[in-house]
């Protein structure tokens, strides 16, 4: 029981310790990479001293919570993709073969970061400005990037002032309807 008591104890600080690396990538800017490989390091003495099931609990809840409080979501999809290998590279360790153990960790890498780069493409619907970008930088035309990445940054951000316009109307007339209404005297005050 006291074991079983301090494998939950570690996983849990090690999560924490995992979450806080995985918040600091958006804190400390320019370490899209650096911040995850350091929250996956923090899974090396839960690989050691735990379960195999507590580990990558650890790992599951630590991805799921840096997705939910990370600012930069490219860090947190990156420790998603790629922050269980510290778990599986015993596992990859014991092929005896060094081509194709060297093999099996680039097919690996290469695989999560394809997939995880086209989930950022597909779901996010962006891959036009993705692409005009993308060849924009090709070709070292910067000025050109610049000018595609500030023309979507204005389009979100007009999306965002349409809607806080229909938030701000709704406001208007829900405080209208409360103002001759008997029944919601009672929130008046609470508002």
């Amino acid at each position: 029981m006291a074991k079983k008591t301090h494998e939950l104890a570690l996983c849990g600080v090690l999560c924490a310790l995992a979450v806080a690396f995985l918040w600091l990538s958006g804190v400390i800017p320019l370490s899209t990479y650096a911040w995850p490989i350091l929250a996956s390091a923090t899974l090396l003495p839960a690989r050691e001293e735990c379960r195999k099931s507590y580990a990558w609990s650890c790992f599951a809840a630590a991805a799921v919570l840096g997705l939910l409080l990370c600012a930069d979501k490219e860090a947190a999809l990156v420790f998603c993709f790629l922050g269980y290998y510290p778990l599986v590279k015993p596992n990859l360790d014991a092929i005896s073969s060094k081509a194709l153990r060297l093999l099996a960790k680039l097919g690996l890498c290469a695989v999560s970061m394809g997939v995880m780069y086209a989930l950022i493409i597909f779901v996010f619907k962006l891959p036009a400005v993705v692409q005009e970008i993308s060849s924009a930088l090709v070709r070292s035309d910067r000025c050109t990037a610049i000018r595609l990445l500030e023309r979507q940054r204005r389009e979100l951000l007009d999306k965002v002032h349409r809607t806080e316009s229909r938030i701000s109307c709704l406001d208007y007339l829900v405080h209208e309807l409360k103002k001759d209404c008997f029944c919601c005297t009672e929130d008046k005050d609470g508002e």
